[in-house]
């Protein structure tokens, strides 16, 4: 019977082990999402001031918004030239 519960207290401790390991894991990603999230919602001012003496154009957005724009507008020009490249291909061959 002793050696029985030796075993349990052994499986317990492993058991307790690998929970406390999965849950340090998790809490240091969480910890990492919340961190870019939080640098993703600053926010930034962009201010165009003409040279003339025009009303000056100034608004609001937030780091995400002007990086997935960026990456909108990269995706867009990079599938432009790819697609301009096929066609001209496929016209060569005809």
């Amino acid at each position: 019977m002793a050696q029985t519960r030796r075993y349990k207290r052994v499986e317990k401790n492993i058991v307790f082990s690998i929970l406390h390991a999965l849950s340090s894991f998790f809490a240091f990603i969480g910890r990492g999402f919340l961190k870019i999230f939080r640098a993703g919602d600053r926010k930034l001012t962009i201010m165009i001031v003409p040279h003339s003496q025009k009303k000056v154009i100034n608004f609001q957005t937030n780091v995400f918004a002007l990086i997935s724009g960026f990456i909108l507008v990269t995706g867009i020009a990079v599938s432009f030239v790819y697609f301009n490249k096929q066609a001209i291909g496929t016209n060569s061959e005809i």
